[in-house]
């Protein structure tokens, strides 16, 4: 699956943060998913905010509400403003 990962990713690069976001809830292989949002953190800074934010849904479904909390912390921390977040 990495392989097929990976050349999503690279699509997804060339969207705006927020529709790389909402693909990424499209995946419904959870630890793909992590993965996938997991990758933004490592993309220009406009993704960091909605990687977390989708790192947060994805921990929610998993069941750890603690790690979900912390992840949507960090993406309001990122982007206070954003109301979307």
């Amino acid at each position: 699956m990495l392989p097929t990962l990976i050349l999503l990713d690279r699509y997804m690069s060339q969207i705006p943060p927020e529709k790389w976001y909402e693909n990424g809830q499209t995946i419904p292989d959870i630890p793909t998913r992590m993965a996938y949002y997991e990758t933004g953190l490592k993309k220009g800074e406009e993704f960091h905010s909605w990687a977390w934010k989708g790192i947060g849904d994805t921990r929610h479904v998993q069941g750890d509400l603690v790690g979900a909390e912390a992840a949507y912390v960090e993406a309001c921390d990122l982007s206070p403003t954003d109301a979307d977040l």
